[in-house]
Order: C-alpha cells, then sequence, then structure tokens
C-alpha cells in the first residue's frame, strides 16, 4: 500500500486576518471654522484611533499649508495606544500671515502592518482644513489709530 505526503511550500492563510488601520479625524468638524485672525490663538482637536491589532506609537504634526504648497510647522507631539485605543488630541496654535487662505493640517506618521504584509512599515496619512485668514477686530480698530 502506498502512501502519499503532500507539502506546502507557502502558507495559505484561509482564515480572514483581521484589517489594521489607524483612524485620524478632526474632532469637532462641525465647528470647525471658515476664518481666523492671523497670529490668534486657536485649539485644534483631532482624533487617533488604533485598530493595529498591536500598540503602536504615533507622531504628528500641524502645519499651515498654502494653496501653492508652503507650509510652515505649528507644533507636533507622538502617542503611543494600545489596541481599539484612541486619543483626542487638543493643540492651541496660531496661524502665521501666509496669504488670505490657509490649510489647517494634521500629519499622522506610524509603523502599520498593511495589507498582506507581515510586517510593518512607515505609514502617513493625514487631514486638512481651508480658513481664510482675516483682520481681527482689535486689528482693524488699530490701524486707523493715529500716532
Amino acid at each position: 500500500m502506498a502512501t502519499s505526503h503532500i507539502v506546502l511550500t507557502d502558507t495559505w492563510q484561509i482564515t480572514p486576518q483581521p484589517q489594521r488601520f489607524s483612524e485620524l479625524y478632526f474632532t469637532n468638524h462641525q465647528q470647525l471654522p471658515d476664518a481666523i485672525a492671523p497670529q490668534t490663538p486657536y485649539v485644534v482637536a483631532f482624533t487617533v484611533r488604533n485598530l493595529e491589532h498591536q500598540s503602536t506609537v504615533y507622531r504628528y504634526t500641524l502645519i499651515a499649508q498654502t494653496h501653492n504648497s508652503v507650509e510652515e510647522q505649528l507644533g507636533d507631539g507622538t502617542m503611543t495606544l494600545t489596541h481599539n485605543q484612541s486619543q483626542i488630541i487638543q493643540r492651541t496654535i496660531a496661524i502665521p500671515p501666509l496669504g488670505d487662505r490657509v490649510a489647517i493640517k494634521v500629519k499622522l506618521e506610524y509603523q502599520g502592518i498593511t495589507v498582506g504584509s507581515k510586517t510593518a512599515h512607515w505609514q502617513t496619512q493625514s487631514i486638512h482644513h481651508w480658513v481664510k485668514l482675516i483682520d481681527s477686530p482689535a486689528n482693524q480698530e488699530g490701524s486707523h489709530e493715529q500716532t
């Protein structure tokens, strides 16, 4: 009686693998302003949620960006989140007078495992919100003062 053996050279993944991803969004997107006065303190609130199925270190950068890609960094930070943990970050920024319209951009970098991969790779995602830069009432009054 002959016996046969089957040898597999590759591992077949028959069971579904969990999707791994991270969420990044403005926390109160309905309350984002349409206009801001330059150099006026403004609180940016955004949320990061870890669905990577592993503890993940995130680095974020807050950037002011013009329509022609001129950028100025406004702040940065890091955090470590375990799987299914989220964190709301609130940072006070002051937007420089870079033009009439500026995007407030949050850039997130982390090592995540992409679909079909078994090792972590650097990933980047970002969100942005365009605002019009206006003179503040104090600046408008000050521009009419005589010396």
